[in-house]
């Protein structure tokens, strides 16, 4: 498998946490598509976080029944939930501190 790498630090992100759960939104955020488990990787220099290692196929999706029932029982559970929002590019903000991607 392939890792993911830290662009900033230039070294392989660890795994942190295992098994957490991604919930993907859509209809501008305000509906559950996807339920996914993933795990948590972070950078060992500075810290920077990705989810990472993504199953086959999601534990739940919208057309499988009461998505916001399952994401409940989930917490209630004591699972570290990650919320994956749409986000339209337009309204991202850049910051001058980025990782700069030479060419």
């Amino acid at each position: 498998m392939k890792k993911p790498v830290c662009v900033r630090c230039n070294v392989e992100f660890r795994p942190e946490k295992t098994g957490v759960y991604v919930v993907e939104m859509y209809q501008k955020n305000q509906e559950i598509y996807q339920i996914w488990q993933a795990d948590i990787w972070q950078c060992a220099i500075c810290r920077a976080q990705v989810v990472f290692g993504f199953g086959n196929q999601p534990i739940m999706a919208h057309y499988d029944g009461d998505c916001n029932a399952k994401l409940e029982e989930l917490k209630k559970a004591g699972a570290v939930i990650v919320y994956n929002k749409e986000v339209k590019w337009l309204d991202v903000k850049w910051f001058d501190d980025r990782p700069k991607i030479s060419e």
